[in-house]
């Protein structure tokens, strides 16, 4: 009886209490409408704010509406709503001082948002689609910290979910939407975790926009012929944007699809390993996946600091680790890679121009049928492999000094090249794997079987 008599008094005095306690509507006392949120409210926050005053809560009354569940341990109140009516909801609670046993009163308002259900978890840019270009996102908000998903809606599901916006946006989308796994964190853990769960997933129509052509160009550095001995030897070729000379300017990250022919790779043998294109050698966020049903590889290399910077030269080693073809090597093959749907953008998600590569075709022999392969050249120096032989021309006016490292960077071998000097190095003993030409300005790779 002495408690309603209380709850009686408290509600008539609201105005008072409007106007007059020292608790206000604690910052996290919203909601999410439908989302079932069980919300733990630290009510005492403001009052123990108070000079010479320390509380503790005795006890919480309901008013509006009667089916909410709230319960206390001090200093916080749990609330969770059991509707799904919009209006607030109110609930009050008792204080005690505890130096004076004082006892004082108090409310809380309960506000409900209602919010669109427009985030499916994955879909980092707000395409339509979960894609290796998402990653892209996630890179342009590494490391934000901010509105945690909540109740129902916290979840990886490919399902439409609710959220708070962040107060962070870009060009493409919010940084709610880099927020994959809704855990209130952009990292390269839970949310490229989550992008990985629901890949190729979409909804609707999709709103993909690649780079437009007239910028860098990409360059596939693939000998026209190889040597093979058996379908399993392993071979590397390298993907280039830009170069030294012309640097992809003021680039963030980069998107892009290379095609393969699964008639003669298969694709649990095929691998991408990025390189340090930046120059400034920050940590970026690589990303691999192969598309095992359409011969493809998506890749993405993007920033993680925020700030744009100029690449160029070598984005990565493709790996292929067997050539089959119905269990043996038949000869010869031709297989063609082709870059397909870059997308280059800076730190806001601008899409910048880049200009794609003709397909590569690749003639596959026999190693007892070798022939010498496509002669390179590169800053003056001419080179040709064949099996046993490194043929290198200095073709410039001036003498040419040329370094040979193995993949530990130790020097295996240095000469200098007179003008127009053609000299022979056998590579019957080297053994197998990669190998750099270094010159004063610039070093080439090239692979020894």
């Amino acid at each position: 009886m002495k408690q309603k008599l209380l709850l009686s008094a408290l509600l008539c005095s609201s105005i008072y209490m409007l106007n007059g306690q020292n608790g206000t509507r604690p910052d996290n006392a919203k909601v999410i409408l439908k989302s079932g949120v069980i919300r733990t409210i630290n009510v005492l926050a403001n009052d123990n704010a108070v000079v010479g005053k320390t509380y503790e809560v005795v006890n919480v009354y309901k008013t509006t509406p009667k089916d909410i569940t709230i319960a206390h341990s001090s200093p916080n109140v749990t609330y969770r709503d059991n509707h799904q009516g919009v209006q607030n909801d109110t609930f009050f609670y008792i204080a005690r001082d505890i130096i004076t046993s004082d006892l004082d009163t108090n409310y809380v308002v309960i506000v409900k948002d209602e919010l669109s259900a427009d985030l499916y978890p994955g879909d980092a840019n707000k395409d339509n689609i979960c894609n290796h270009m998402d990653i892209l996102n996630i890179g342009i908000a590494y490391g934000k910290n901010e509105i945690m998903r909540e109740g129902k809606f916290l979840t990886t599901n490919w399902e439409a979910v609710s959220a708070y916006d962040w107060t962070q946006t870009n060009n493409k989308s919010n940084f709610k939407f880099s927020d994959a796994n809704g855990d209130g964190l952009v990292d390269s853990a839970g949310d490229v975790g989550t992008i990985l769960k629901n890949y190729n997933r979409s909804i609707g129509l999709t709103n993909v926009h690649y780079s437009p052509t007239g910028g860098q160009s990409f360059s596939i550095l693939l000998p026209d012929t190889i040597k093979l001995e058996s379908s399993i030897n392993p071979f590397q070729f390298a993907i280039h944007l830009g170069s030294a000379t012309n640097k992809v300017s003021n680039s963030y990250g980069l998107a892009f699809t290379l095609k393969f022919n699964q008639a003669y790779i298969n694709p649990d043998k095929i691998a991408f390993k990025a390189s340090k294109w930046y120059t400034d050698q920050e940590s970026t966020l690589n990303f691999t996946k192969v598309n095992n049903g359409n011969g493809e590889i998506d890749i993405v290399i993007v920033r993680k600091s925020g700030r744009n910077s100029d690449g160029a030269g070598e984005l990565g080693i493709v790996d292929i680790v067997e050539i089959d073809v119905l269990g043996g090597l038949v000869d010869p093959i031709n297989t063609s890679f082709e870059i397909l749907k870059p997308v280059l953008i800076d730190s806001i998600y601008n899409v910048l121009p880049v200009t794609l590569a003709a397909p590569k075709t690749l003639h596959v022999v026999k190693k007892s049928s070798s022939k010498i392969n496509t002669a390179q050249r590169n800053s003056g120096l001419k080179y040709y492999q064949n099996d046993q032989t490194l043929t290198l021309k200095n073709e410039n006016s001036k003498p040419q000094e040329v370094s040979i490292l193995n993949i530990l960077g130790k020097e295996i071998s240095k000469r200098v090249l007179a003008p127009n000097q053609t000299i022979e190095t056998d590579t019957n003993l080297w053994s197998s794997g990669i190998y750099f030409l270094k010159t004063s300005g610039e070093a080439y790779k090239i692979h020894v079987k």
